[in-house]
């Protein structure tokens, strides 16, 4: 019997930490922020209300795309899942998943904080 695989994920949630490139040793450059998400009310974990989730994409014209980006703007991402493998540089395996990313949208940026009056007499 054939089975259909989906890996499709679709996140809207606000940057935690900003976009960063990042060189790796095969000579490809990696862009990477991480994101929080909103669980459902009813699906909150004592006080965990939400997840961290890390989002990643090797593709260069992500890097423009993304470069903006700041602490607490809400994007849109759709990837998919993927696990990265690799050797620490003590010769351990290490490895995490990651949403690698293949579309990208700022909804909303952050509200710039409200300025208010240094000077003395000035409303």
């Amino acid at each position: 019997m054939d089975h259909l695989h989906v890996n499709d994920v679709s996140l809207v949630g606000r940057i935690t930490a900003e976009p960063l490139c990042k060189p790796l040793p095969s000579g490809a450059e990696l862009v990477q922020w991480r994101m929080f998400v909103k669980r459902p009310p009813e699906k909150w974990h004592g006080l965990t209300t939400g997840d961290s989730v890390p989002c990643i994409s090797f593709d260069p014209t992500f890097h423009e795309l993304v470069a903006g980006w700041r602490r607490g703007d809400l994007v849109e991402v759709r990837g998919a899942l993927r696990r990265r493998v690799w050797r620490t540089p003590e010769g351990a395996m290490a490895s995490r998943y990651d949403v690698e990313v293949s579309d990208v949208g700022l909804m909303v940026p952050r509200a710039a904080p409200e300025r208010t009056s240094a000077s003395p007499g000035r409303p």
